[in-house]
């Protein structure tokens, strides 16, 4: 859409019918401007707010691939599109949109690039990352990543906001178990910072 500024001479003997004309037409481009903007935010809007939360049981098959929830899918496809990055965190794959990853990037841009640390951080999270397509609402899972998550057939995949985990099933039970009781006490500790 081009905008431009519009300059109007009302000076002469039709001034007052110019001047209403000119006005009627631009209140009519004023209207039709602000239904379109609303047009455009609601769908915008509609999916800005949308998280990956719950989790889903599923099986990776022979070929190393896995189906992603529907509900996911959706919210890849509305806000992220199909490209992703998956890496290896503790004990399990992570699955980043292409743009939550860049964010996460621009983040650690920030740190000191000459601390030995920081370089160890990007070593092992660089080297642990590969780029993924979901197609047909599927993603291939390098067997790299696999076996450095521990993921057997029976998986576990579970929305965190604005990632996507996959567990081994016996690995998320057990997580499960073991954090349970914690969850209120974490959330009293988050809640004070």
């Amino acid at each position: 859409m081009v905008w431009g500024c519009i300059f109007a001479d009302f000076s002469g003997k039709n001034s007052f019918k110019s001047l209403n004309f000119f006005i009627d037409n631009h209140i009519a481009l004023v209207y039709y401007c602000a239904s379109k903007c609303r047009e455009m935010s609601k769908s915008v809007r509609g999916c800005e707010g949308k998280m990956f939360l719950g989790n889903y049981q599923a099986n990776i098959d022979g070929k190393g691939r896995i189906n992603i929830p529907s509900r996911y899918r959706e919210i890849l496809e509305e806000k992220y599109g199909n490209n992703l990055i998956l890496s290896v965190s503790r004990n399990c794959l992570v699955v980043y949109p292409q743009s939550e990853w860049t964010v996460l990037e621009e983040k650690w841009r920030e740190l000191p690039p000459l601390r030995q640390d920081v370089q160890n951080f990007y070593r092992l999270f660089y080297a642990r990352a590969s780029e993924c397509v979901m197609k047909h609402g599927r993603i291939l899972l390098p067997p790299s990543l696999r076996n450095q998550a521990s993921l057997n057939k029976e998986v576990v995949i579970a929305g965190v906001s604005r990632m996507i985990e996959i567990w081994d099933k016996a690995k998320w039970e057990q997580f499960m178990a073991e954090n349970e009781e914690q969850f209120e006490e974490l959330g009293n500790k988050l809640s004070e910072i």
